[in-house]
């Protein structure tokens, strides 16, 4: 049962982390807890186990995903330059207090 426990915290945090401070959004979270809650009855030990190691794959997959989303971030994989750079200087702009103006392009598209 501990083992199951250890899985549950590991897969929350994992979703907390990723999933539920990215859009706000508990669904995910909700889900994890309703379907671990829905397996807790199950007598059949190797069934168990299984669960406890889709849990653990789950919680490993949601990190790795994340953490090659932002590998390729920082290679600039993937990113159109231009925006990257604009990216860059609106941070660096909000670290001195400032606030880059808008652009013509992202007028248009909003």
């Amino acid at each position: 049962m501990s083992e199951a426990r250890q899985a549950l915290r590991k897969i929350l945090r994992a979703v907390d982390q990723h999933l539920t401070s990215a859009n706000g959004n508990k669904q995910w979270r909700d889900h994890v807890i309703k379907e671990f809650r829905s397996t807790a009855n199950i007598e059949n030990a190797a069934t168990q186990k299984q669960k406890v190691q889709e849990a653990k794959d789950y919680a490993y997959l949601v990190n790795s995903v994340q953490e090659h989303r932002a590998l390729l971030l920082s290679y600039n994989i993937g990113i159109d330059r231009e925006q990257e750079r604009r990216k860059l200087m609106s941070d660096t702009a909000a670290r001195v207090g400032l606030r880059m103006p808008k652009y013509a392009e992202e007028n248009d598209s909003s």
